[in-house]
Protein backbone atom coordinates (compact mmCIF):
# COMPACT_ATOMS: atom_id res chain seq x y z
CA UNK A 1 0.00 0.00 0.00
CA UNK A 2 1.44 3.30 -0.86
CA UNK A 3 1.64 6.17 1.98
CA UNK A 4 -0.97 8.93 1.18
CA UNK A 5 1.15 11.85 1.88
CA UNK A 6 3.34 11.33 -1.33
CA UNK A 7 3.25 13.35 -3.75
CA UNK A 8 1.45 11.86 -6.35
CA UNK A 9 0.81 13.61 -10.17
CA UNK A 10 -2.40 15.15 -9.56
CA UNK A 11 -0.51 16.65 -6.93
CA UNK A 12 1.86 17.79 -9.03
CA UNK A 13 -0.92 19.31 -11.48
CA UNK A 14 -2.78 20.93 -8.96
CA UNK A 15 0.85 22.64 -7.66
CA UNK A 16 1.49 23.84 -10.98
CA UNK A 17 -2.19 25.53 -11.02
CA UNK A 18 -1.59 26.94 -7.93
CA UNK A 19 1.58 28.44 -8.71
CA UNK A 20 0.33 29.69 -12.17
CA UNK A 21 -2.98 31.21 -9.80
CA UNK A 22 -0.69 32.50 -7.69
CA UNK A 23 1.44 34.73 -9.95
CA UNK A 24 -1.89 36.46 -11.29
CA UNK A 25 -3.64 36.51 -8.15
CA UNK A 26 -0.49 38.75 -6.70
CA UNK A 27 0.50 40.14 -10.21
CA UNK A 28 -2.83 40.44 -11.86
CA UNK A 29 -4.03 43.60 -14.09
CA UNK A 30 -7.10 44.13 -12.74
CA UNK A 31 -9.00 43.52 -9.16
CA UNK A 32 -11.78 40.93 -11.73
CA UNK A 33 -8.48 38.67 -12.60
CA UNK A 34 -6.94 38.64 -9.01
CA UNK A 35 -9.97 37.86 -7.23
CA UNK A 36 -11.02 34.82 -10.57
CA UNK A 37 -6.67 33.57 -9.55
CA UNK A 38 -7.60 33.84 -5.38
CA UNK A 39 -10.55 31.34 -6.41
CA UNK A 40 -8.18 29.10 -8.82
CA UNK A 41 -5.95 28.93 -5.56
CA UNK A 42 -8.38 27.74 -3.44
CA UNK A 43 -9.67 25.11 -5.88
CA UNK A 44 -6.48 24.14 -6.15
CA UNK A 45 -5.31 23.79 -2.97
CA UNK A 46 -8.39 22.00 -2.07
CA UNK A 47 -7.07 19.08 -5.15
CA UNK A 48 -3.95 19.21 -3.18
CA UNK A 49 -5.53 18.59 0.62
CA UNK A 50 -3.89 14.94 0.54
CA UNK A 51 -0.55 16.15 0.65
CA UNK A 52 1.67 18.16 2.39
CA UNK A 53 2.28 20.03 -0.21
CA UNK A 54 -1.69 20.52 -0.36
CA UNK A 55 -1.04 21.73 3.01
CA UNK A 56 1.28 24.36 2.57
CA UNK A 57 -0.26 25.64 -0.20
CA UNK A 58 -3.78 25.46 1.47
CA UNK A 59 -1.80 27.65 4.62
CA UNK A 60 -0.39 30.30 2.23
CA UNK A 61 -3.07 30.40 0.38
CA UNK A 62 -5.77 31.21 3.75
CA UNK A 63 -3.16 33.76 4.90
CA UNK A 64 -2.93 35.40 1.38
CA UNK A 65 -6.65 35.98 1.18
CA UNK A 66 -6.84 37.14 4.70
CA UNK A 67 -4.40 39.93 4.39
CA UNK A 68 -5.27 41.01 0.58
CA UNK A 69 -9.02 41.48 1.75
CA UNK A 70 -7.91 43.28 4.68
CA UNK A 71 -5.43 45.47 2.53
CA UNK A 72 -7.30 45.95 -0.62
CA UNK A 73 -10.63 46.79 1.76
CA UNK A 74 -12.23 44.36 -0.38
CA UNK A 75 -15.07 41.75 1.21
CA UNK A 76 -15.06 39.92 -2.02
CA UNK A 77 -11.51 38.47 -1.13
CA UNK A 78 -12.98 37.79 2.83
CA UNK A 79 -15.68 35.64 1.55
CA UNK A 80 -13.83 33.81 -0.74
CA UNK A 81 -11.23 32.95 2.27
CA UNK A 82 -14.03 32.20 4.69
CA UNK A 83 -15.43 29.66 1.80
CA UNK A 84 -11.74 28.66 1.43
CA UNK A 85 -11.17 27.99 5.03
CA UNK A 86 -14.66 25.85 5.34
CA UNK A 87 -13.16 23.90 2.23
CA UNK A 88 -9.18 23.89 3.04
CA UNK A 89 -9.39 23.21 6.83
CA UNK A 90 -11.36 20.22 7.89
CA UNK A 91 -8.99 17.95 5.23
CA UNK A 92 -5.99 19.71 7.13
CA UNK A 93 -7.03 18.61 10.58
CA UNK A 94 -7.99 15.34 9.01
CA UNK A 95 -4.60 15.18 7.43
CA UNK A 96 -2.65 16.49 10.60
CA UNK A 97 -4.83 14.06 12.85
CA UNK A 98 -5.94 11.01 10.94
CA UNK A 99 -8.38 9.19 12.90
CA UNK A 100 -9.26 11.17 15.81
CA UNK A 101 -12.88 12.35 15.84
CA UNK A 102 -12.46 15.55 18.01
CA UNK A 103 -13.88 18.70 18.49
CA UNK A 104 -10.99 20.48 16.62
CA UNK A 105 -12.47 21.10 13.06
CA UNK A 106 -15.57 22.90 14.59
CA UNK A 107 -13.64 24.80 17.22
CA UNK A 108 -11.05 26.00 14.65
CA UNK A 109 -13.88 26.52 11.69
CA UNK A 110 -15.31 28.57 14.72
CA UNK A 111 -11.92 30.86 15.39
CA UNK A 112 -11.17 31.09 12.02
CA UNK A 113 -14.46 32.45 10.97
CA UNK A 114 -14.37 35.08 14.15
CA UNK A 115 -11.57 36.41 12.96
CA UNK A 116 -12.95 36.60 9.39
CA UNK A 117 -15.97 37.96 10.17
CA UNK A 118 -14.31 40.93 12.74
CA UNK A 119 -11.85 41.56 9.12
CA UNK A 120 -14.85 42.30 7.17
CA UNK A 121 -16.75 44.33 9.88
CA UNK A 122 -13.10 46.25 9.52
CA UNK A 123 -13.32 46.41 6.65
CA UNK A 124 -16.93 47.83 5.72
CA UNK A 125 -16.78 50.35 8.47
CA UNK A 126 -13.14 51.50 6.70
CA UNK A 127 -15.32 51.78 3.25
CA UNK A 128 -18.24 53.77 5.33
CA UNK A 129 -15.91 56.05 6.27
CA UNK A 130 -14.53 56.85 2.79
CA UNK A 131 -17.86 57.40 1.56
Amino acid sequence: MTDPREVTAPTTVAAAVWLAALAWAVLGPSPTVRLGASATLVAAAAAMSGSLTGQVAALLTLALLGVRGVRDDSVALLALGAVGTALLVPPSLAYWYPGRPTLAVPVTLVVIATGLVASAVVVTGVRLRQA
